[in-house]
């Protein structure tokens, strides 16, 4: 009877597009909003800076990577 509106995210697969700003902007949307144990999976990651940016980052904020598989990546938020 009574809609509520739940904003946490269990788990994003991030498909483009693909380039540093839009990614970032898509990470920091996600964020605060992923909860301890939350999965992300970046895919397409040959066609950004993956390597080089995102994944820094990720590794230095709140992630440890999960699992590299031709052109996916994945990461478990652990804090």
């Amino acid at each position: 009877q009574e809609k509520t509106l739940v904003n946490k995210y269990a788990c994003v697969f991030f498909d483009g597009p693909h380039t540093n700003d839009a990614l970032m902007n898509e990470i920091h949307y996600f964020e605060w909003r992923s909860p301890v144990g939350a999965t992300w999976v970046f895919d397409d990651i040959w066609q950004y800076s993956h390597d080089e940016i995102i994944e820094p980052y990720l590794l230095n904020t709140r992630w440890e990577k999960l699992e590299r598989a031709g052109v996916k990546a994945s990461y478990k938020r652990i804090a």
